[in-house]
């Protein structure tokens, strides 16, 4: 179709059902774009459909412009359908809003139904997932043989502790518990949660900042004999949070002396910053609460630290390791329950849904480590109930051979008091301690501890007490040393 022709009458009898066409012609270029023509001043109008032609013939000013030659009574034609158009624009939408307000009574109650509907949903979901994992395990177990498999640990997620719940169902003499690093991190994620917290840690990571971008300010502290870089506090990364506050607590002195610094004055003091980091760093219940902060999460990151070893097991020091961290925050607070209640009760809480086990319980009271401790006795009584547990599900009678093994290690009798084993049963592992302790007793023939099954349900992991582990920054010489006035 070359440039001004016409188009084809079957087309303009479908464009053309409007009473305003009959005043214009429409036209398509040699590209394809379609042109409305004005029969009576002949302007070509681009683009918009009849509307353009009705702006035109009606004078409407803003959307085109006016017809000069347009008779009085197509104009008046025009702007009447103009405003037919927007009268009936304008029932629409009120007709629109009317069935809205119809409907707007019912969605309280779909929602309802549709969340129910969702919930159930999601629910199938995780039970098939959960389902899928419990096979996966099982596979597993069969592979290794399920006498070989005393416990499981995963990860806390919803499906997994479905899945480690049903491996129990399938396997009863296998116990699942969650990960214990994850449930020490979530522990210290709490608490860095609390508000005071988060407002101190918001301060330290101003002032780590504020140093890290100025270079002279680096290099002023660099010159200090054993510097240590400052760790930049992460609001996601909880144990490096309060590692951080360590290191940074280490510097006060450092940091003290930078801001009192006549270079300091001179290049920073006319920054608002520099005005902030210095009322910071001069700020005494600033640096007290730092210290504060960093005894209290001590313990915890001393056992996040045996925890997340993949050398060698942690069971049976997670039970003494929660309540080292209780007690040692009821002593920083002088027994103020008041105080130390916000803290205690967080580790409580994540220990009561996650990690109260009788397995844990069972391990400690068989881990030489803290058996012998004096301060351990009224603990020791809580953990016998669960060891009790643990040789019931095991199916362990207590007959006499057994009761005489257990007060045998529990009085350091025969082998087990033994100058030697005095003095390594808190650093050898509990594993090494009892093979140790078979020698002795086969050859003297009393009790044959080897052939107990008793010893060999939990005694046979090995374990650590951390003391071959590098203490974390975040402590002054060994776990509890920093001292608190």
């Amino acid at each position: 179709m070359e440039e001004g022709d016409l188009l084809s009458s079957e087309q303009n009898h479908k464009l053309k059902r409007d009473p305003i066409w009959q005043y214009g012609s429409l036209r398509v270029t040699d590209k394809g774009k379609k042109l409305i023509i004005c029969n009576f001043c002949g302007k070509s109008l681009a683009g918009g459909g009849v509307n353009r032609l009705k702006h035109h013939l009606g004078k409407v000013k803003g959307n085109v412009a006016p017809c000069k030659k347009v008779p009085p009574d197509v104009c008046s034609l025009a702007a009447g359908l103009l405003q037919d158009n927007v009268r009936k624009s304008k029932e629409k939408r009120a007709d629109f809003e009317i069935e809205s307000d119809d409907v707007q009574e019912i969605p309280k109650v779909f929602n309802e139904i549709s969340i129910k509907g969702k919930r159930k949903a999601e629910h199938g979901i995780e039970g098939y997932m959960s389902e899928n994992l419990c096979n996966l395990f099982a596979e597993i177990v069969d592979m290794v043989g399920k006498e070989n498999v005393i416990h499981l640990v995963t990860d806390n997620a919803a499906n997994y502790k479905v899945a480690g719940r049903l491996l129990s169902e399938r396997y009863p003499l296998i116990s699942w518990s969650p990960c214990a690093a994850h449930c020490v991190n979530l522990i210290m994620k709490d608490i860095g949660s609390m508000p005071k917290i988060v407002s101190l840690i918001t301060l330290a990571s101003r002032v780590t900042v504020f140093v890290y971008n100025r270079k002279w300010i680096l290099s002023w502290l660099r010159k200090i004999p054993g510097w240590k870089e400052i760790v930049h506090p992460a609001e996601t990364r909880f144990g490096t949070t309060f590692i951080a506050l360590k290191i940074l607590y280490d510097h006060r002195v450092h940091l003290e002396s930078l801001v009192l610094s006549q270079e300091y004055k001179v290049k920073e003091l006319k920054h608002q910053k520099g005005k902030d980091v210095k009322e910071t760093v001069l700020n005494e219940k600033f640096w007290n609460n730092c210290l504060v902060t960093v005894k209290i999460m001590g313990p915890l990151m001393r056992l996040l630290r045996i925890c997340d070893c993949d050398e060698r097991s942690s069971l049976g020091y997670v039970y003494d390791g929660l309540w080292r961290a209780i007690n040692a925050i009821k002593n920083l607070f002088n027994n103020n329950k008041k105080l130390y209640e916000p803290y205690t009760q967080i580790i409580d809480n994540r220990w009561d849904s996650m990690l109260k086990k009788d397995l844990h319980a069972a391990a400690f009271w068989l881990n030489p480590t803290f058996q012998y401790e004096v301060d351990n006795r009224g603990l020791m009584s809580e953990a016998w109930k669960g060891l009790m547990n643990v040789m019931e599900k095991f199916k362990i009678e207590c007959s006499q051979d057994v009761m005489n093994e257990v007060m045998m290690f529990r009085s350091q009798n025969q082998s087990f008091g033994c100058a030697l084993a005095k003095k390594t049963y808190a650093t050898t592992s509990p594993g090494k301690t009892r093979k140790f302790v078979i020698l002795d007793e086969e050859d003297d023939g009393d009790v044959d501890i080897g052939s107990s099954s008793f010893f060999e349900v939990v005694g046979n992991e090995d374990s650590h007490d951390g003391s071959d582990f590098v203490e974390p920054r975040v402590f002054i010489g060994n776990e509890y040393d920093l001292g608190y006035e």
